[in-house]
């Protein structure tokens, strides 16, 4: 309508349409557990990161020893990171790691990491007697102690005894029988965690 050169306008109608932006941070995966031998390699596991939405960088929270992380933040396009596992004893170590960004429901990755000892290598046994030797090894890292089985060659049963548990890495065996042979191998031990048996 118009009045008096002034234009009003009846009604006005105006549509839009808000559409919610909801931030949302999407790992590849919610758990990952990396093996390895104690002393041998640190292993790593990458990780991809999906973000949607996001305003502000992605930060990763969680890192301890003797697990490393390739970084503690991702740009808000989301993008991978590395989890690198380099224990100095056998057994079980675990973290949570934690996604979060601005306004994002955070995000939570457990990482296991498992490592076994590798096993000792046996060497020739030292002042073989008519009834007794020195049965020696080399050291296996993250050893605590080893386990030292000896054999009769002939029926590969095990003597009187075995298997011997050992701090270091000799173990003088007696009481055997003269011109018999016998054999041994070894395994590392570390609490309730055993490597394969030796050579």
């Amino acid at each position: 309508n118009m009045t008096g050169g002034a234009a009003y306008l009846s009604s006005i109608e105006i549509e839009y349409e808000i559409r919610a932006s909801t931030p949302v941070i999407t790992p590849s995966s919610e758990e990952i557990t990396i093996n390895t031998t104690v002393g041998v390699a640190q292993i790593s596991e990458e990780i991809m990161v999906a973000a949607e939405n996001l305003t502000a960088p992605i930060s990763i929270t969680g890192e301890s020893s003797p697990f490393t992380l390739s970084t503690s933040y991702l740009p808000e396009e989301g993008g991978s990171f590395t989890v690198t596992y380099n224990p100095t004893a056998a057994g079980t170590n675990m973290i949570t790691l934690t996604l979060s960004s601005t306004g994002a429901i955070e995000k939570q990755i457990t990482v296991t990491g498992n490592s076994g000892l590798l096993a000792p290598l046996a060497v020739a046994a030292e002042d073989v007697t008519h009834d007794s030797f020195t049965a020696k090894w080399n050291a296996a890292v993250g050893a605590e102690n080893y386990e030292l089985s000896v054999f009769v060659k002939a029926s590969d049963t095990p003597i009187d005894g075995s298997p011997f548990t050992v701090t270091g890495t000799s173990y003088t065996v007696s009481g055997l029988e003269a011109d018999t042979e016998y054999y041994y191998t070894v395994a590392a031990k570390s609490g309730t965690i055993s490597s394969a048996a030796s050579n």
